[in-house]
């Protein structure tokens, strides 16, 4: 390439300062956020499936601990954990006897509930 060729090259493809490119005319579309889902209440429930353990906040709706909830295997959701159960409206904690894994009782430590929880 002749020398004068490469510098017309050279001169046409750079420029001085970043690339800019002109903003349609208009008003600025605005963004709309995705609808967020249902909100549960965190320890509501009809039935046993509507619960689940889970590690920090002990039985849970399944709901509120997909949109909250954080995955574990230890704490309320260990392995001694047995499968929360819905008692009177509300999600409660039941754990393993680790002598006897037959034997399920109620497991108020990992049932966060507060007071209108059935006992």
């Amino acid at each position: 390439m002749p020398r004068t060729a490469l510098s017309l090259v050279l001169l046409l493809g750079c420029r001085e300062g970043p690339a800019v490119l002109p903003l349609e005319a208009g008003p600025i579309a605005s963004v709309k956020s995705a609808p967020t889902a249902p909100t549960a209440d965190r320890w509501a429930c009809s039935v046993a499936t509507d619960c689940v353990n889970a590690c920090r906040e002990g039985a849970v709706n399944q709901v509120w601990f997909d949109l909250h909830g954080r995955h574990c295997a230890d704490g309320c959701a260990n392995q001694l954990a047995a499968p929360p159960r819905c008692i009177a409206g509300r999600c409660v904690a039941f754990a393993r006897d680790p002598k006897d894994p037959k034997l399920v009782t109620r497991n108020d430590h990992c049932t966060a509930c507060e007071d209108d929880c059935a006992k």
